[in-house]
């Protein structure tokens, strides 16, 4: 295969396909779902595939498929309804990072009027990093833990069914991405 090294030069290159190294396009949300051994590889087919299909090897971006945005909205994207399939929400833990590089985590009490209590600029600027919701679905009587990590494009749940994956997308904690690299388009 002919690619260019980092001083414009032309030279090949040997690819050794595995069956573990694939690459699909969605065309649907415009992303491409990488994969091969290692992360670099990643990178490296990324860049490729950028430059190749898309005119730059910087043109795919990290899609996430998991948000905590909506929290910045405050308490009422907790709000359900007593006969909706997810009956009762609660913001139960909260990690965030404040924009001197603090990290901080809060676990205890009303998680929303604690944030109240902070400026409500510094909420606004504040990296939201972790948060753990605790979803009843109806006529279940335990409460069950979701908990949500953005940047590691991560949910971990004990019992993740389709009322919670709904409830989720619903509010807003999960988008339309899948794992991949989205197309940014300028």
């Amino acid at each position: 295969m002919a690619v260019y090294d980092d001083q414009g030069r032309s030279t090949s290159a040997i690819l050794r396909p595995e069956r573990v190294d694939v690459a699909h396009y969605r065309r649907d949300t415009h992303e491409w779902q990488v994969s091969g051994i290692g992360r670099r590889l990643q990178e490296l087919y990324c860049q490729a595939f950028g430059a190749v299909f898309h005119g730059s090897a910087a043109s795919l971006v990290a899609s996430k498929r998991y948000s905590l945005e909506p929290l910045r909205e405050g308490s009422r994207i907790m709000d359900c309804d007593a006969g909706a399939h997810v009956s009762y929400a609660r913001l139960s833990m909260l990690r965030l990072e404040l924009p001197c590089g603090q990290k901080l985590m809060i676990e205890r009490g009303d998680i929303f009027a604690t944030l109240k209590a902070l400026d409500s600029s510094l909420f606004m600027d504040v990296t939201l990093l972790e948060a753990k919701i605790e979803l009843k679905r109806q006529n279940q009587r335990r409460l069950v833990p979701v908990i949500i990590n953005p940047s590691r494009d991560k949910i971990a749940s004990p019992h993740i069914d389709f009322a919670i994956e709904e409830w989720l997308t619903e509010r807003g904690f999960t988008t339309n991405h899948h794992a991949g690299k989205i197309l940014e388009i300028p």
